[in-house]
């Protein structure tokens, strides 16, 4: 169970736990939310999460997201 210590710590637990057939097919994943300040801050750590399907969110704009 992820405690949520990192902001990486659920892409790695998900994608340890999935088989490659369903890991590497870009159809079958889930899409998922993060603040921008957490997994936006750099370029790598931007790429990495939007290759896996996760949404930025900027805390505190409320439904009046970008």
């Amino acid at each position: 169970v992820s405690n949520h210590v990192a902001s990486i710590d659920d892409p790695f637990i998900i994608a340890s736990l999935l088989p490659p057939n369903v890991l590497f097919d870009a159809e079958s994943l889930r899409w998922t939310l993060c603040a921008t300040d957490r997994c936006f801050s750099n370029p790598l750590m931007s790429a990495f999460f939007q290759c896996v399907k996760v949404l930025p969110v900027s805390r505190g704009d409320g439904v009046y997201q970008k």
